[in-house]
């Protein structure tokens, strides 16, 4: 009921995991799980956002969420999981910084153009396979996915596994959420008045 309010829906991340054992996977040392609640409340969100098409941007877990949910996998912790996987958070330092790859001719392409891109980095776990609705769009150096956008005209989705909301983010970043928000606008049609009738006399 209340989705159908909405314009769009931001998928936040935050500074737990989801729990590999609902991937069907023993947790590593360094995972924290989220709580249940949370986890399911945010399962169910996406599951929504794609049934209603709802204009999505999904940042760091929510990505993750949103691609498990629709039928993809994730490796648990990169340094382990990925060949020659590269640190992709400091146990200290918030402010972890690495290049990404963009592909040619996405979304994420337009948003931040020609150039070196070095976005914020603070997860261990990060998509491995990609679900069907949708094309990596940003890899890291190692190979993992950075980013990635629905496939159909009919839903605006696009997921960064970096975080364009922290402190730690560039200028550049911000348009991530300009080219969100222009994707939520909804033209308003100018409502047509009857025209007033005149009584005979």
């Amino acid at each position: 009921q209340y989705l159908e309010m909405l314009d769009g829906l931001v998928l936040t991340g935050c500074n737990l995991d989801l729990d590999p054992i609902r991937l069907g996977m023993e947790r590593h040392p360094h995972t924290r799980p989220m709580p249940t609640r949370r986890e399911d409340f945010d399962r169910r969100l996406c599951k929504l956002a794609k049934e209603m098409r709802i204009s999505t941007l999904a940042i760091g877990a929510g990505m993750q969420t949103l691609n498990v949910v629709c039928g993809g996998t994730l490796f648990q912790h990169v340094p382990e999981d990925v060949p020659r996987g590269m640190h992709h958070r400091d146990s200290v330092e918030n402010c972890l910084r690495h290049i990404i790859d963009i592909v040619p001719g996405t979304r994420m392409d337009k948003i931040y153009g020609p150039g070196e891109i070095r976005v914020n980095s603070h997860h261990h776990m990060a998509v491995d396979q990609v679900a069907s609705p949708f094309r990596v769009c940003a890899t890291s150096p190692d190979g993992v996915i950075e980013a990635f956008e629905s496939t159909t005209d009919d839903w605006f989705c696009l997921g960064v596994q970096w975080h364009p909301e922290n402190e730690t983010a560039s200028a550049l970043d911000m348009q991530v959420f300009e080219t969100f928000l222009d994707a939520c606008q909804v033209e308003e049609q100018p409502t047509i008045l009857p025209m007033p009738v005149r009584q005979a006399a």
